[in-house]
Formats: C-alpha cells, sequence, structure tokens
C-alpha cells in the first residue's frame, strides 16, 4: 500500500515536503520500482529461510545467478544495443527477479519439501509475525531515519536532484565497502548462534576486530588513495560523480563503526534483547537530524557526511555497552586472548 501511494501520488509528496528541489518520479518509472521494490522483498524472504536453514550453498548460488546469468547479460545487450536508460535498467533488474525468485520457490517447494498454504497454521504465522514484526518495523525505521535522513534533509535544505545523486552515490560506495566483512558474517553468523562449544562470546569478540579491521583497511585505501578512487568513479559513473569523492571520505569513519558494531548486535538480538538496536538508532537519530540542519547549509553533501558519521558515535556505545552489560564481560574482554 506504500509503495503505491508514493508510486501514484509521490511526486505530490516530495514537492509538499520538499518544495525547493527538482527531484521527481517519472510515470514510466511508477510500476516498475513498485515491481522492483516488491520483488527484492520477496527475493529475500525467501533467501533469509534459505539462510536460516543454513543452506549457504542455495543462499549465495540464487545471488550470483541472477546478477551473471540474467541481469549482467541483459544489461550488456541493452548497452551495445544503445538501449540501455533507466527503465530498461529498472526493467531489466524486474526480468532477473522473477527468474531468481521461481527458481528459489522451486527448490523451497520441492528441494526441501515445504509446501506453501494458507490453512490454520500459515494464519497463526501472519498473526505472530505481525505481533514481533511491529517491533522490528520500530527499530528498522530508525535505522532507515539514521542512515537515510540525510537524503531528505539535503533536499530539503535547498539541494537538487544532482546533490541528492551525488551523495547517493557516496553512500552506496561506502556502504558496499562496509559489505566485504560481512559477507563473511551472513555464514559465520548462524554457526556462532547455534555454537554449543561455548565459545560464542569468543567468536563474536573474533569477528568484531575481523570486521572492523577489514573496515578500517578499505576506509585506510580511501583517504590514502584519492587518485585511484577518482579515477573509478569517473570510470564507472562519469566525470560529473568525481564530485561525491569528499563526502565518500567524510562517511567512512560511519561504515567502520557500522561494520564492527554488527556482530555485537547479532548477539544481542540472538539473545533475546533487539531492543539495544531501536534504542541506538534513536538516540544516534536525535544526533543526526540537528548536526545535518547545522553542517548541510555550510557544508553541502560533505556535511550530511560528516553528520552522519558523529551521529553514528553513540549507537556504537549503546551497542558496547549493552553487549557487555547482557554478555557480564568487561572492556578488557576485547583485548585479552
Amino acid at each position: 500500500v506504500l509503495l503505491l501511494l508514493v508510486g501514484f501520488w509521490g511526486n505530490d509528496i516530495i514537492r509538499l515536503l520538499f518544495p525547493k528541489t527538482d527531484i521527481v518520479i517519472y510515470p514510466s518509472w511508477r510500476i516498475l520500482l513498485f515491481l522492483f521494490t516488491l520483488l527484492t522483498i520477496w527475493n529475500t524472504n525467501i533467501r533469509t529461510i534459505f539462510l536460516g536453514l543454513q543452506e549457504f550453498v542455495v543462499y549465495n548460488l540464487s545471488a550470483l545467478f541472477r546478477l551473471l546469468f540474467v541481469y549482467v547479460p541483459v544489461i550488456l545487450l541493452l548497452y551495445f544495443t544503445s538501449r540501455l536508460t533507466v527503465t530498461t535498467a529498472l526493467f531489466s533488474a524486474i526480468l532477473s527477479f522473477v527468474v531468481v525468485f521461481i527458481a528459489n520457490l522451486y527448490l523451497f517447494q520441492k528441494g526441501f519439501k515445504i509446501v506453501l498454504n494458507f490453512g490454520r497454521e500459515a494464519r497463526w504465522f501472519v498473526g505472530r509475525l505481525l505481533s514481533t514484526g511491529s517491533r522490528s518495523l520500530a527499530s528498522n525505521l530508525a535505522g532507515l531515519l539514521l542512515l537515510r535522513s540525510d537524503f531528505y534533509l539535503i533536499a530539503y535544505l535547498g539541494g537538487g536532484a544532482y546533490d541528492v545523486g551525488l551523495y547517493a552515490l557516496a553512500v552506496n560506495l561506502i556502504e558496499m565497502a562496509g559489505r566485504l566483512p560481512k559477507y563473511a558474517g551472513i555464514v559465520l553468523f548462524p554457526k556462532v548462534s547455534s555454537d554449543k562449544t561455548g565459545k560464542t562470546l569468543f567468536l563474536v569478540r573474533k569477528l568484531f576486530w575481523i570486521f572492523g579491521s577489514i573496515s578500517v583497511v578499505v576506509g585506510a585505501l580511501i583517504f590514502t588513495l584519492p587518485g585511484v578512487f577518482k579515477w573509478l568513479i569517473g570510470g564507472l559513473f562519469g566525470e560529473r560523480f568525481v564530485a561525491s569523492y569528499p563526502a565518500l571520505l567524510a562517511l567512512t569513519p560511519r561504515v567502520i563503526l557500522q561494520t564492527a558494531t554488527s556482530p555485537l548486535a547479532e548477539n544481542l538480538a540472538g539473545k533475546g534483547y533487539p531492543w539495544y538496536h531501536p534504542v541506538g538508532m534513536v538516540v544516534g537519530l536525535a544526533l543526526n537530524i540537528p548536526l545535518n540542519f547545522l553542517l548541510i547549509p555550510q557544508y553541502g553533501i560533505v556535511g550530511a557526511g560528516i553528520a552522519s558519521s558523529i551521529s553514528f558515535i553513540p549507537t556504537f556505545i549503546i551497542y558496547f555497552i549493552g553487549f557487555l552489560k547482557i554478555n557480564k564481560v568487561k572492556l578488557s574482554f576485547f583485548i585479552g586472548k
């Protein structure tokens, strides 16, 4: 319902919230954006079930298959025939999601003998989902506002589509860098949570240092090799987007903290203390919004990046203290053997 509202009345909402911006949703994109988002959610749900079953081969191969055998070939075909536009790119992504969703659904029912139905058990499950999902929704909404409110504030404070686009590119690039260690976590988190040897906390500590170290190395490369990263951005996206590099630098501390925090957050959620997540996000958001109002008018998208990095510090502290308290360990635990 929300997707339909944004799709058909999105431009009215944009004009109401951001009267100074030139951002618009083209009519031809509405149904495509709706299908793209809906299929993304469905595929994520199915793949998450494979992850819960610890079927890591299926989990990873489905994403690889969608990328290499459907999406990339179609994109290349459109590119070399000079028909690659935003509309055709969205269509290509939707086509790849449809193919993989059908394949995942087949594996889900045939490979694991799980039959989808809408009987009594399914209705009970939906009820439980709505009950527990409301808390999860509140948590993720706070996280979304913390990590994406700067997009809207750039537009609200007079930034145009170009400014928002530059900042969006910087955010996506730095979050891609942050995903590098998290890809290992996708496989390791279920193993850590199901560990029966009593070494769970030590495994979480190891993940904390591995994730943090990789993020620091990536961040150091971004800071020390500006020529390389500007060349990459210019080559991949065009020279106009090289201007996103300063925002990329400003966002680097945030992604280091965010990546290092994820093992601690997973541990707290797995032990029945998921409320640390919304508390951390809300506190960070409370700091992020005034910082954006203070820094964006003076420093533009770089100010938004600085605000985002600073505002994640209290979120990190809350997760860290929560981990120490719930697991009854001291700060020295992270330093000892």
